[in-house]
């Protein structure tokens, strides 16, 4: 009896079975390489979750959104009349009303020089009202770093006995630039201080943060 007809069998199931093998690894790897791109769609909306949601779940808008990024914004005031300005001295806004700096730097709003330094780069808005005490008048001037940005003209005589003045500006800063309020006349002025509520005031805040492209490695 020939046991040729039995081996070809045989090796035509194996091969067969060598076959199924090959199909069941491939099958297998597509299985792994899902289940990975599935781990990877998984991260990615949780990613975008935590920017729609708030922590409690709830969607969250555009306004809430902006508001958990950096906050920057001062709001100071001149305490008692300053007297016996000099000329291209800062006006110091002593009376600190609001000051808020997100980041922590060393920026933000100085009570004891009256100078803003900007913790980020940003655009920023600032505003600031001059009052001269009674007859005076006097010139003061929005200053970025050593540019002067707009004038401030207060008019003390000729029936305007206590006069006042306001500026609002909207500029882009970068990190380390600074804003203040300088005295620019040669003459001997003054500026008016609280009476009840603030006459002489100085605030800004940060509108919109800028991010500077990163510089490629290597």
């Amino acid at each position: 009896m020939s046991l040729a007809p039995n081996l070809s069998d045989f090796e035509g199931r194996l091969r067969n079975v060598e076959a199924e093998c090959t199909r069941f690894a491939e099958h297998e790897q597509r299985l792994r390489n899902l289940e990975q791109r599935e781990k990877e769609l998984t991260a990615q909306l949780s990613s975008i979750a935590e920017t729609i949601f708030t922590k409690d779940g709830h969607l969250q808008n555009k306004r809430q959104a902006l508001a958990e990024g950096t906050e920057v914004a001062f709001f100071a005031e001149v305490g008692a009349s300053v007297e016996h300005l000099g000329q291209n001295q800062p006006i110091v806004f002593d009376k600190v009303i609001t000051n808020i700096d997100s980041t922590n730097s060393v920026g933000g709003y100085s009570p004891t020089s009256g100078i803003f330094t900007a913790p980020v780069d940003g655009l920023y808005l600032f505003s600031s009202t001059i009052m001269g005490l009674q007859d005076h008048s006097l010139h003061a001037v929005l200053y970025k770093d050593n540019t002067a940005v707009a004038t401030l003209f207060v008019h003390g005589s000729s029936g305007h006995d206590w006069d006042s003045s306001s500026a609002t500006v909207v500029l882009s800063l970068l990190k380390g630039e600074t804003m203040s309020v300088k005295h620019t006349d040669a003459g001997d002025h003054a500026v008016a201080g609280m009476f009840l509520g603030g006459q002489s005031l100085f605030s800004g805040f940060l509108i919109a943060q800028h991010y500077r492209p990163e510089t490629p490695v290597g």
